[in-house]
């Protein structure tokens, strides 16, 4: 689950000033209709909340071998 502070950071689907342009969402969407978008967007939240623990743990893992290696 990620936090809403590093949602917002991310700018997947909202970018800082409050609105879709410039998103990972607006740079992917070449969906012809309405519903493909939100079905976009949707699979976007989806995906994001399965792959960001893997991406903790393999940050962390790596800031182990860092500081293991000093």
């Amino acid at each position: 689950i990620i936090d809403p502070a590093s949602r917002r950071n991310l700018e997947i689907d909202i970018n800082l000033k409050g609105d879709s342009l410039h998103t990972l969402a607006w740079i992917l969407d070449k969906t012809a209709t309405a519903m493909g978008s939100r079905l976009l967007r949707r699979f976007l939240h989806l995906l994001k909340q399965l792959l960001l623990p893997h991406f903790t743990w393999m940050r962390q893992k790596s800031r182990i071998v860092n500081t293991v290696n000093l």
